[in-house]
């Protein structure tokens, strides 16, 4: 909490900082000349001959201002921008007018601004009659105006050759500066149609663009529709009182509410961007970081409207202009952040919110850093903007779903294929099962070989079917998991059919199913890789940790024999051990290759080694840790024998045993 504190603190130090940086004193005593009309003139040509006091009494009238006491304490403004920055004064500005023109005419004072809490325009006849050309107070609604336009006009009626004194009083509830033309009626009609016409566009497409939106939202109930709506109806609402139409047409009877609605709206213009963010990014499941700094906005937000009861709103608007940037440029952060991973989802996001980032800067060098832009520029430019924005989210939000669909198909794809590997699978196993019940009944009968092709078909039958069960289930992780099972497949059906049909001499591990005509024997590593694969969790099970130290070492020796003999070692050495760990690996040496097996047990010595080679014996230390028939050992021994291998023990210091099967070169 206290951090926050101090942050806000610093915000606000900056802030007030930048509010007396951001005044220029308009320095010079008043020597203003009268302005010469015989046509539009303007901003540019009123520098000069302007002049302005500042009331931060706010209680002179125009009694007393257009005293003789008060003609020297006027000063020249000497800028085409009237700016005294976030002030509280009443500004009064003073001019003289003389019509150049042989016939009367009617003058518009235009002043590029749609709202002013006060402000009031008076003229002075040569004769010191003062007459009220408009009188706006801070609870006068729209209708005051005496000419209905969404921006402040002020009709001046002057005589051919005629010159009067004019008189402005205004008061701003956010940024003082303006600036004013001066046209004709007929520019006036002319530029008054051009900017209905204009807006009725802008207006337009993001009317559409809600209403489309919000019929979306209405049948989908989706969150996301809802923040799209709602960002729209806003961008909608800001384009429309930066216009001053939202104050002609929208809420006309209500100028305090107008007053500060550029906050209001404002600060609703980084909420729902927010929840927008949020919910097109999908930022809570896949950026947790920038979902909270997200939902943080959204909080700040709400809370500075409601806030806004009770604090300063004119500094609170001068802060908007300032923060706005920061958070726009969040938005598109969030959004370069989704793209390194998700670039055709977002692409159209990150190019909406660069140009609202873009023209926000360009806002706040102009109000707050005294940048000279034109405001027709920052004004249209911010128009276009927003438009685009809400243009390029909606195609965002259809790009979003095209790309949904297009991987929805390969899902589907992907998922009919597994199918028919589930399938294939399945059939496979069916008629393994069925082998293996009839090698069962065999074995019943004490026959040594088929007593062998039970035991090493126990334990991978039992982990095929674990696997092939995951797999139904849809917990493949890629073709790799279905290669894997088919391996296994090859071992197990090669064994089963050199039992069964009397085939060993010629049985090699392959997958029928994907046979190229020139068979597919497996090498030494990936045999030695899938004993690792199919005992991995029966040692996770006992919490030991199962290591298979693989190498280059390649042995030309029969694919089953090995797979049988040292699947057979490292079962037994995970039976036999309690904890600690289980390694085992191949190694090239000078006169060969060694298989080793390595164990953290409790050991033994070559006495009971050599017992624990004959067929049905089981050493008394051993069965109270592991349940078997004593054949695991026996079996090693004989395919060794078979082989001309040679099976050794070797005795170790630390606690553990280490068998070794040297394979001569």
């Amino acid at each position: 909490m206290l951090k926050i504190i101090k942050f806000f603190a610093l915000v606000q130090t900056l802030c007030f900082a930048l509010l007396i940086n951001s005044f220029t004193p308009v320095d010079g005593e008043a020597t203003t000349q009268p302005i010469l009309v015989d046509g539009v003139v303007s901003s540019e040509a009123l520098v000069g001959k302007i002049s302005y006091f500042l009331d931060e009494t706010r209680e002179l009238d125009i009694n007393r201002i257009s005293s003789v006491d008060f003609e020297k304490q006027f000063q020249s403004v000497d800028s085409e921008f009237i700016d005294f920055g976030f002030t509280k004064s009443f500004i009064w500005l003073k001019f003289t007018l003389k019509n150049q023109l042989v016939s009367d005419d009617r003058f518009m004072l235009f002043f590029r601004e749609n709202f002013f809490p006060n402000f009031n325009v008076y003229q002075r006849s040569p004769s010191g009659e003062i007459s009220i050309i408009t009188e706006q107070m801070e609870n006068s609604g729209f209708d005051v105006r005496p000419v209905a336009f969404p921006f402040l006009v002020a009709p001046v009626d002057l005589e051919p050759g005629e010159t009067t004194d004019v008189y402005v009083r205004y008061s701003s509830g956010g940024s003082s500066e303006v600036r004013f033309t001066i046209e004709t009626e007929e520019s006036f009609s002319e530029f008054s149609g051009t900017t209905f016409f204009k807006n009725s566009i802008f207006y337009g497409m993001l009317a559409l663009l809600f209403m489309v939106s919000a019929a979306v939202f209405v049948y989908s109930r989706r969150k996301l529709f809802f923040a799209y709506a709602a960002s729209t109806l806003v961008s909608l609402l800001l384009i429309m009182h930066l216009d001053g139409t939202a104050f002609q047409f929208v809420w006309p009877s209500f100028p305090q509410f107008n007053g500060n609605a550029s906050l209001y709206v404002g600060m609703l213009s980084l909420f729902f961007g927010a929840m927008f963010a949020r919910e097109f990014l999908q930022t809570k499941r896949y950026h947790p970081f920038v979902d909270k700094v997200l939902i943080g906005i959204m909080i700040f937000s709400a809370g500075s409207i409601a806030a806004s009861w009770f604090l300063d709103t004119q500094l609170m608007k001068y802060f908007l202009i300032i923060l706005a940037p920061f958070t726009y440029l969040w938005f598109l952060i969030s959004g370069l952040v989704a793209a390194r991973k998700r670039f055709k989802e977002v692409r159209f996001y990150v190019i909406a919110w660069a140009g609202v980032f873009i023209s926000s800067v360009g806002l706040m060098a102009r109000e707050i850093l005294g940048i000279d832009l034109s405001e027709e520029l920052q004004w249209d430019s911010m128009r276009v903007v927003m438009v685009s924005d809400a243009a390029f989210m909606g195609l965002g939000l259809l790009d979003r779903f095209n790309q949904l669909r297009i991987a929805s198909q390969k899902n589907l794809k992907s998922s009919l294929k597994q199918a028919k590997q589930n399938l294939e699978l399945t059939q496979r196993l069916n008629d393994l099962e069925k082998k293996f019940e009839n090698v069962s009944e065999l074995a019943q009968s004490k026959d040594a070989d088929l007593m062998n092709t039970v035991h090493d078909l126990r334990q991978p039958l039992h982990v095929l079917r674990m696997k092939v069960h995951d797999l139904m289930q849809g917990n493949a992780a890629d073709d790799n998991d279905f290669d894997s099972v088919k391996q296994t497949f090859g071992y197990l059906e090669g064994l089963v059919s050199e039992r069964l049909e009397g085939t060993a001499s010629d049985v090699i591990i392959r997958d029928e199913s994907e046979d190229d005509g020139q068979g597919n024997a497996l090498s030494t590593d990936a045999v030695l890789s899938g004993i690792h694969e199919m005992f991995e969790n029966d040692a996770k099970e006992k919490g030991l940790e199962l290591n298979y130290q693989a190498s280059s070492a390649e042995l030309d020796f029969d694919s089953l024999a090995l797979m049988r003999l040292a699947s057979n070692l490292v079962s037994n050495a995970i039976k036999y051990t309690e904890e600690g760990q289980v390694s085992f690996g191949l190694t090239n040496h000078g006169h060969g290759a060694s298989f080793k097996v390595c164990d953290t047990g409790s050991g033994m010595t070559q006495e009971q080694f050599n017992a624990a080679l004959q067929r049905n014996v089981r050493l008394e230390e051993g069965s109270k840790q592991a349940q078997g028939n004593g054949y695991g050992l026996a079996i090693v021994a004989e395919i060794a024998d078979a082989h001309g291998l040679i099976l050794r023990l070797n005795e170790k210091n630390e606690k553990g045993s280490e068998i070794e099967v040297l394979f001569p070169a």
